[in-house]
């Protein structure tokens, strides 16, 4: 009996070898698109950069969308350079700085958009931000109560620096020392990563409360529903689904996964 494969199978092995030995696409991940003052989860790129990151993908690669790798990759047929753009969260800055450039360059992206980013409500991180990392007086302790752990971190001490570095320079991933008022930011959003909305709000709601200056609630940076249309109207940027409450879906059970999934899809839709 021969031992010969058919041609189809054939073709199938040759594609899988050809994609895990020669180089596929590669897939730029964006966040922001912004001049921040300070930029403590390094989340965003300046303007001027990402046009020159623009000009050389085009330059030195094939800019495709997401649609098309995905179907270049399921016939083995992804181009030699080929990149794809994307970004993540759904900030307004993706329509306001980043589309006049990628329509400038006419390079395709997709924007994946969590469903709180559309309910124009500020993500955690950001909102810890704007009350512990600007130069105003804290508090000399904060004190948070999550599912009955009392959590504390010397914030204020009497002073309203932050460290002896730059603060606008400073990040979670930042190896100097920390001043207080860094280490409680970055344990809070170490602590709210994992859990539900309800219990993220709650513990904003507190620190909020012990905040001692007195600020106007600051707009969200997102897009709104209008924007979203905005972005998407002519086609060059993709919208995709970045689960309802922008949660770490590895922590939730199965149903609660499916029901991040969905209800970030519908509210999209």
């Amino acid at each position: 009996m021969s031992a010969r494969l058919a041609p189809q199978p054939v073709r199938r092995i040759a594609r899988r070898l050809r994609s895990r030995l020669l180089p596929g696409a590669v897939i730029l991940l964006y966040h922001r698109v912004a001049d921040l003052p300070r930029d403590p989860q390094l989340l965003a790129v300046t303007p001027r950069h990402f046009r020159e990151h623009m000009e050389v993908a085009q330059r030195l690669g094939h800019v495709m969308s997401l649609a098309e790798i995905d179907q270049a990759a399921r016939w083995g047929r992804v181009p030699r350079r080929a990149i794809g753009v994307t970004f993540d969260d759904g900030y307004a800055d993706n329509l306001v700085h980043a589309k006049p450039t990628l329509e400038a360059a006419a390079a395709p992206a997709t924007v994946f958009v969590a469903g709180t980013a559309l309910l124009q409500q500020p993500f955690y991180w950001d909102v810890l931000e704007r009350l512990l990392l600007r130069d105003t007086p804290l508090p000399d302790r904060i004190a948070i109560d999550i599912d009955g752990t009392r959590h504390e971190w010397p914030a204020g001490e009497g002073d309203t620096s932050h460290s002896p570095d730059d603060p606008s320079r400073w990040n979670v991933l930042s190896p100097s020392t920390q001043s207080p008022r860094q280490r409680a930011y970055r344990d809070l959003c170490d602590i709210l990563r994992p859990p539900p909305q309800s219990t993220r709000d709650d513990v904003l709601a507190q620190t909020g409360s012990q905040v001692t200056h007195e600020s106007p609630e600051s707009p969200a940076d997102t897009l709104s529903a209008d924007q979203l249309r905005t972005l998407a109207h002519d086609g060059l940027v993709e919208i995709g689904a970045h689960t309802a409450s922008h949660v770490m879906l590895a922590r939730l059970t199965e149903v609660d996964q499916r029901r991040e999934l969905c209800r970030g899809r519908a509210e999209l839709e």
